[in-house]
């Protein structure tokens, strides 16, 4: 009798290796992910077979401001019948510019001056989405801690 429950657990593992060989840029490794008979359906294409996957998505222009990308998967609908799969999932891409970094010297209210290092990240296609993170100037961590000693939890 089949393990149903196995095999829609394999196929969410192969759903986990081929976002992460993308996103990664491994393209060989991400078309082997498709039997000789799997489709990749994306903006009105529909290449089948690995072969024809990996020269679909090595064809065309690329932003060279990108530098990494990220998908996120969702919603996986695996339907299992006898030996065959389908799997159809949704997934959201986000094209991440070059990362900016330098020092911020910030003037607190009651600690005065704290330097620290930061890391911005900007999402392509939406400038207004933004990931900044903070870290400790020279790896002095007493700035960061007497700034969070200053947090009241809620």
């Amino acid at each position: 009798m089949p393990d149903l429950a196995a095999d829609r657990d394999a196929i969410r593992h192969l759903l986990a290796v081929y976002t992460y060989n993308g996103d990664r840029g491994r393209i060989d490794a991400l078309a082997a992910c498709f039997a000789e008979d799997g489709v990749l359906e994306f903006t009105g294409k529909a290449p089948r077979g690995p072969a024809a996957i990996a020269e679909a998505l090595t064809s065309g222009d690329r932003n060279p401001a990108v530098t990494f990308v990220r998908h996120h998967v969702t919603n996986p609908l695996i339907e299992v019948t006898g030996d065959s799969a389908e799997a159809r999932s949704w997934w959201s891409r986000h094209e991440v510019l070059r990362p900016a970094s330098g020092t911020k010297r910030l003037r607190h209210q009651l600690l005065g001056e704290i330097t620290f290092n930061h890391v911005v990240l900007q999402v392509a296609d939406d400038p207004d989405l933004k990931l900044v993170t903070f870290s400790a100037a020279d790896g002095n961590q007493e700035p960061l801690a007497r700034l969070a000693a200053t947090i009241t939890p809620p």
